[in-house]
């Protein structure tokens, strides 16, 4: 998915926190970024799904743009 349309729905002053969560989801190796037709899109690994969802709904009580799954 592209960090455009998973910024789309969110708050203008949000959005630096959106890009800080997806900062921190790489770096916990929970989603891969990767560069497509000049831009950078996101995916979860198959075998990282469980976890990347348990990071969020960790999260989702503490940040309003995280809706939990």
């Amino acid at each position: 998915m592209q960090e455009e349309s998973l910024c789309r729905s969110v708050k203008k002053h949000e959005v630096g926190f959106v890009k800080d969560a997806l900062k921190m989801l790489i770096k916990k190796e929970a989603i891969h970024r990767y560069k497509s037709q000049n831009r950078y899109d996101y995916c979860i690994k198959r075998e990282n799904f469980k976890h990347a969802l348990s990071l969020l709904n960790r999260y989702s009580s503490t940040y309003g743009w995280i809706v939990e799954i």
